[in-house]
């Protein structure tokens, strides 16, 4: 952190570089530092403990990680952790390792696609949503798969998001197109080139885990983006004010659009691929999402409380297989240190205008029924809310028939690209024959 100070001094526009006498008034939490200090080193020691793999003895080959956490209102810098022994690399793993975010960039996706400023859908993309979720191959010939390999015929936009599933997140970025994606993440503070390719949808360019929890800083916020930052004021030996940090607030997306990938972040860490957070202890309101590259060569956990975000990677400097998931990685830092910074009495995300919450089943996208053996609370904007009932579990569709087949590779026809389903309750009686008519447009010969 001193060296990123420091830095940051030699930068300021008219400095003549004489720090003798220099005061700089920083944005650091030193308890927060501390405990951060405390969840990275006890996680790389629990990690090598567990697997013989993961030890190396040569300095430069350990096992690497690095922590940044974010005042969530102001974006200044509470503590950062830019590698596991600083005696032993100086280099900073949270500001200047640019690495693939893998599935934890998919919430800047879900976020410009359930935008309906921004997205193409009519009628719009809700987290209730039908998405496909069978092996596709796009007409650059790219064909993505889930990490598990395996396919559910189709999959609600939440359950795709706390699944982490990629195809059905590769058939959204289609539809929305590379260039918005990009698009939003600059807005939101990711400021590498990234390439406006259809792989990024899944995370497949490089950023910093400082810009990465930066963008979720977004979603903390309500739409509010505002740059990281580590020095407040700076002082010279004579008294004179050298620099005064100036607040940036920018509004990149509307508050209830926020608030509804807030829902499904914290779905993430109820049901989905941070379910373990629970089993780690955390027990207060919070949402976040879990990150693994191509062959687990890195592992993330980024997520935020309405006070603070914070971000966390494990991985190795010349990429090897971790052979874990962000969640097994990266999640066990993140808990012990936000349970570490969180008040006594933590609040929840207040929830803006514009919003109606809807119980749903989120395997079908319908208003869940007591039979319903997974009920999600859910964010919708007002007047996109599912109306129907679940036709899976007791509800009354329940003896419809299933929805066509998906064909294993045809992509959506460029001419006239079908929309996903706006919810689980179209106007038609029929939910599941819309649902395969949908289907059966989608993946025609």
């Amino acid at each position: 952190f001193t060296d990123y100070v420091t830095a940051f001094v030699n930068r300021i526009p008219g400095f003549d570089g004489h720090l003798e006498g220099l005061k700089v008034y920083t944005t650091l939490d030193t308890e927060l530092q501390a405990d951060a200090v405390d969840a990275v080193t006890d996680n790389i020691a629990q990690l090598e403990k567990n697997h013989r793999r993961l030890r190396r003895t040569k300095t430069d080959e350990k096992l690497q990680t690095s922590m940044v956490a974010l005042d969530a209102n102001t974006g200044a810098i509470r503590a950062m952790i830019g590698g596991r022994d600083y005696s032993e690399s100086q280099f900073n793993r949270a500001a200047n390792a640019e690495r693939q975010p893998g599935s934890a960039f998919k919430p800047i996706v879900y976020l410009a696609a359930l935008d309906p400023d921004r997205a193409p859908f009519s009628p719009p993309l809700t987290l209730a949503s039908i998405l496909p979720d069978e092996p596709i191959t796009f007409p650059d010939g790219w064909s993505p798969a889930n990490y598990e390999r395996t396919y559910q015929p189709q999959v609600t936009v939440v359950q795709a998001l706390y699944e982490s599933l990629n195809v059905p997140t590769a058939y959204v970025g289609s539809k929305l197109g590379p260039a918005t994606i990009v698009k939003t993440a600059h807005e939101m503070g990711i400021h590498e080139d990234l390439q406006a390719y259809l792989p990024i949808s899944i995370g497949a360019d490089e950023t910093t885990l400082l810009e990465l929890t930066s963008a979720y800083q977004v979603f903390a916020t309500e739409g509010l983006q505002s740059p990281p930052y580590a020095v407040e004021a700076v002082v010279d030996a004579k008294g004179h004010q050298v620099y005064l940090h100036e607040d940036q607030e920018n509004r990149v997306i509307r508050p209830s659009v926020a608030y509804l990938i807030t829902g499904a972040l914290k779905a993430v860490l109820r049901y989905g691929t941070g379910a373990s957070a629970g089993r780690l202890g955390l027990d207060f309101p919070a949402a976040g999402k879990t990150g693994t590259t191509q062959d687990y060569k890195d592992a993330y956990f980024i997520g935020y409380t309405p006070a603070i975000v914070c971000g966390v990677w494990v991985g190795f400097d010349q990429p090897e297989s971790l052979g874990l998931t962000g969640a097994q990685a990266a999640l066990p830092a993140w808990v012990q240190f936000m349970q570490d910074a969180a008040p006594a009495d933590p609040e929840d995300f207040p929830e803006p205008s514009g919003i109606t919450m809807a119980t749903i089943d989120p395997e079908s996208g319908g208003l869940a029924t007591p039979a319903c053996p997974k009920q999600v609370s859910l964010p919708f904007l007002i007047g996109t809310e599912p109306t129907q009932m679940c036709p899976l579990h007791g509800g009354i569709f329940a003896s419809a028939p299933a929805a066509a087949p998906v064909s294993a590779t045809m992509p959506p026809p460029p001419s006239a690209p079908p929309q996903p389903v706006a919810s689980a309750s179209p106007s038609s009686s029929d939910v599941f024959g819309a649902v395969g008519k949908f289907f059966t447009n989608l993946f025609h010969h």
